[in-house]
C-alpha cells in the first residue's frame, strides 16, 4: 500500500510482515511433520476417512458425469459440422 505521496504505508507494511512469518511458520510445520513421518500418518487417515463416508465414490461419480456431458457436447458440435459440410457441398 502507498500513501498519496507515494511511501509504503504502516499498515501494508505489517501486513508484508505478518504474510512472511506466516509463511516462516508455514514451512517449519511442515518440515516438522516431514521429518517425523506424521505427514503421511496423516494423510492416509484422511483417505481413509474419506473413503468410508463415501466422498471418493461420489467425487469418481462427478467425474464421470462431467465426461459424459464433454463427450455428448463433442458428439454434438461435430454432428453440427458435418450437417454444415453437407449443406456446403
Amino acid at each position: 500500500m502507498r500513501t498519496a505521496q507515494g511511501g509504503t504505508t504502516l499498515q501494508g507494511n505489517l501486513q508484508e510482515e505478518r504474510r512472511r512469518k506466516d509463511e516462516a511458520v508455514k514451512a517449519s510445520v511442515l518440515q516438522k511433520l516431514v521429518q517425523t513421518g506424521e505427514k503421511d500418518r496423516l494423510k492416509d487417515i484422511l483417505r481413509e476417512k474419506l473413503v468410508q463416508c463415501g466422498w471418493r465414490d461420489e467425487l469418481k461419480e462427478h467425474c464421470r458425469g462431467v465426461i459424459r456431458q464433454k463427450v455428448c457436447m463433442c458428439v454434438c458440435v461435430r454432428e453440427r459440422e458435418k450437417e454444415r459440410v453437407v449443406q456446403v457441398k
